[in-house]
């Protein structure tokens, strides 16, 4: 029996020593003034690092400008010692070549500065921000898959740049929140924030590129700046009276979608006609300007009120509860009806041109093949009408074929028939994009793949599946991926 235990127990020792197999010889330090020491480089094989509270008998307090940046890591755990972050740190651990990436991270409870790009370009996933931590300096977390960020209580300020290009899709932000810079929530899947009250700057271009179709801004928010929520879907829209004078840039917002809109008494003229349209702004002064909910009906604008909008906002939320229903319920990585994997989830849902509304995006589970994107007859021919934009990938294949009916790309996707169903189609360029975000759930690593939007007369835009998600024009024969919309 004696024999047996202590075997158990030195396999235990072998299986759990790779994970504490850094040595100190394996950083290059800094000894600081204080007597501490800054971490300024990493030349260790191990992959799942500890940052150590100590080393050569000194606290460590400081991870240095680039010491992991690069190094191949797949976690790390900050101890508690740690205080600032430097720029590029960790940025860049991921390399596609042999599947190893940075997918996450464990802040420890004393870190208080978080330094430019400090954990960007890698793959994290979530992350969980400590209370000692007031602000977040630019691009921090950028181009990550993060899906989940767990904000600390102390947080103030988050930077230009620092959860852009993430996958994040609900976003609660903290009560002690100020400040949001310029794109730092920009090009995510965000479809439901919670602001807090304690909000006062929302800046140019922080939540665009996401997939809003509703939104309040609270009361306090003295400033939103230009093109904020560019890019969103969004149809109802409650201004706080904080913004009643100058505070609304102007091209906020798209005011083609925007069809509910609750205004505060005496709100700038220029601001309404610039951001929702001359056509509200000669109703809403036809009002006398006054505070209430405005709901657009075809061309024309009504005032309801209090009870009218009450019940005009719960049959809005019972729609779509009803079309969230209807569509089934599923999370990305799911096998999809059509038998490939769900890669995109809005249960607020999106529009597909000229096919009503949808939650989800199902890409096919393999390439359709290298094609070309225009029969030989018409290589210069122009598409008229292709867009760019989430929804539009559809009515694009629509166009591309009614041109060219044997066009290889569009074809190949029109005549797929995944699970029996017969709505595949060639994804826009941003819903190409959003194939490219989720990449690993279908093990693509490399490879130019066609969109269906063309933006000139025999350029199409395409994309690159390496790392650099390069966008541009393509031309030859090219990767083709076959989605749908339900």
């Amino acid at each position: 029996m004696k024999r047996t235990i202590l075997t158990i127990a030195i396999i235990t020792i072998l299986v759990a020593a790779p994970l504490w197999a850094q040595s100190e010889s394996d950083f290059e330090v800094r000894q600081n003034p204080d007597n501490t020491i800054t971490i300024t480089g990493y030349n260790g094989s191990v992959r799942d690092i500890v940052i150590p509270e100590t080393l050569y008998g000194l606290r460590v307090t400081v991870i240095g400008e680039s010491a992991f940046y690069d190094k191949n890591l797949t976690s790390v755990v900050i101890s508690n010692s740690v205080i600032t972050i430097e720029g590029m740190a960790f940025q860049g651990n991921l390399n596609e070549r042999n599947g190893n990436q940075l997918n996450s991270v464990t802040l420890g409870n004393r870190v208080a500065t978080i330094g430019w790009q400090a954990f960007a370009g890698n793959q994290l996933t979530e992350i969980i921000i400590p209370d000692s931590v007031t602000s977040i300096v630019e691009g921090a977390f950028h181009n990550n898959n993060l899906r989940k960020v767990t904000f600390g209580r102390g947080l103030r300020n988050i930077g230009q740049r620092v959860f852009a290009y993430n996958l994040i899709i609900e976003l609660s932000l903290p009560a002690s929140l100020e400040s949001i810079g310029q794109r730092a929530f920009a090009d995510n899947l965000i479809s439901k924030i919670t602001f807090p009250a304690s909000l006062r700057i929302i800046e140019g271009s922080a939540f665009s590129g996401n997939q809003l179709r509703s939104l309040t801004i609270p009361n306090g928010v003295t400033s939103v700046g230009e093109r904020a929520f560019e890019n969103n879907t969004i149809e109802t829209l409650v201004i706080p009276a904080s913004l009643a004078g100058w505070g609304l840039s102007s091209s906020i917002f798209n005011q083609e979608k925007l069809v509910s809109i609750t205004l505060p008494a005496n709100m700038n003229d220029n601001a309404v006609r610039n951001n929702f349209g001359e056509a509200l702004q000669n109703f809403w002064i036809s009002q006398n300007r006054a505070a209430g909910t405005y709901v657009r009906r075809g061309p024309i604008w009504t005032r309801l009120s209090t009870a009218e909008a009450v019940q005009y906002f719960r049959e809005q939320e019972e729609t779509r509860q009803t079309s969230i229903r209807q569509s089934g319920e599923y999370n990305i990585g799911d096998r999809g009806p059509g038998g490939g994997i769900i890669f995109y989830v809005n249960f607020t849902g999106f529009t597909v041109d000229g096919y009503g509304t949808a939650h989800y995006l199902e890409a096919a589970p393999v390439n359709m093949g290298e094609l070309a994107w225009k029969s030989n007859n018409h290589q210069l021919t122009d598409i008229a009408g292709t867009k760019t934009d989430l929804g539009s990938g559809r009515r694009n294949t629509d166009l591309i074929l009614a041109v060219d009916q044997n066009a290889p790309a569009a074809k190949a996707c029109k005549d797929y028939r995944g699970g029996g169903l017969n709505d595949w189609f060639l994804p826009s360029a941003e819903e190409l994009n959003l194939l490219f975000r989720q990449r690993a759930l279908f093990g693509i690593s490399n490879g130019r793949f066609w969109s269906s939007s063309q933006y000139s007369m025999g350029n199409t835009l395409g994309q690159l599946f390496d790392n650099s998600g390069y966008r541009s024009n393509i031309y030859g024969n090219n990767s083709v991926r076959a989605i749908r919309a339900f």
